[in-house]
């Protein structure tokens, strides 16, 4: 595409229009040349010279039915996302400290290359810090847990697009304790606890209700280092990492979640409300069941991770 087109007077128009179209199904009617331009209030020379770049470019390939209107037989993705000023699409997921996110990356990068769609993925601590990356307009969607997307989209202008299916975030979590003979929760117990770690929390406070507990705030990257070391007694975290840095006899002791966690463990995108219908439409081209493959390739050893 020529930057300059889109640094033209006419290039405003352009990537509105570009904008619209992702957000138009196949097949469908897409909005009037007056209404184009009485929404964006330019001329309706404007809009149909865009729309004549637009097919020219081959990013949309438009039928006009007369008083029928026009109708969008197909749409090149990566174009009109080039064309809507939008360059790569950028996602963020947790850090890869496991064989499963990294699975996971993995599979997404595979994807979106096949539909040959520039694409950068940015690995962040906490779900709290990725859903307000992703309100602030710094990525176009974020990898939460099931559970915590839901509430984010409580909290939200956002929406969840996919769900990956219960294991594709996390295996499991559990109680992590150094004592071998302790098997609960404990009044007095040091627990620590991320907030910005929306399952971490969640999960913590559920463990915890009702019990008279001592809560340490620190980063969860530093949970299996303190509770090593003696800092802290207790913390719920996922298994995998501790299974991954201690193998299964490790000094740390797990015990199992005595209640439904599935939601913690799924793992799932989520994109602002104003871009669900684009990623909707995008996600048509796109085999999501592709990426869990991918992930459980990489978790049985048979695929080496590529992210």
């Amino acid at each position: 595409m020529q930057n300059e087109t889109l640094f033209s007077r006419n290039g405003l128009a352009v990537r509105n229009i570009a904008r619209e179209l992702l957000a138009c199904e196949i097949g469908s009617r897409i909005p009037r040349v007056q209404d184009f331009a009485a929404k964006y209030g330019v001329g309706r020379g404007t809009v149909q010279s865009a729309i004549q770049l637009l097919t020219d470019s081959r990013a949309v390939e438009l039928d006009s039915r007369g008083h029928l209107g026009t109708f969008l037989l197909t749409a090149d993705f990566a174009k009109l996302w080039e064309f809507a000023g939008r360059s790569n699409l950028m996602g963020a997921m947790p850090l890869p400290y496991s064989r499963r996110n990294e699975g996971l990356a993995t599979g997404l990068y595979a994807v979106f290359e096949q539909q040959k769609i520039p694409f950068h993925m940015s690995y962040m601590r906490g779900g709290a810090n990725r859903v307000k990356a992703l309100t602030e307009g710094r990525y176009d969607f974020v990898v939460l847990s099931m559970r915590a997307s839901h509430l984010a989209v409580e909290e939200n202008h956002v929406a969840v697009l996919h769900g990956f299916g219960a294991r594709t975030y996390v295996g499991a979590h559990g109680l992590l304790v150094r004592d071998p003979n302790i098997r609960s929760v404990k009044p007095g117990m040091r627990f620590g606890i991320d907030s910005s770690s929306l399952d971490q929390y969640t999960l913590t406070m559920e463990l915890c209700k009702d019990i008279d507990v001592e809560f340490i705030e620190l980063p969860y990257m530093q949970i299996l280092e303190q509770l090593s070391q003696g800092n802290i007694d207790a913390a719920v975290w996922n298994i995998d990492e501790l299974e991954e840095r201690f193998g299964q006899h490790g000094p740390i002791h797990i015990i199992p979640l005595e209640f439904n966690e599935d939601d913690a463990t799924e793992a799932a995108l989520v994109v602002r409300q104003e871009d669900l219908k684009i990623f909707q439409n995008l996600l048509k081209k796109v085999n999501m069941e592709q990426v869990v493959a991918i992930q459980r390739d990489i978790l049985n050893g048979v695929r080496v991770p590529r992210y």
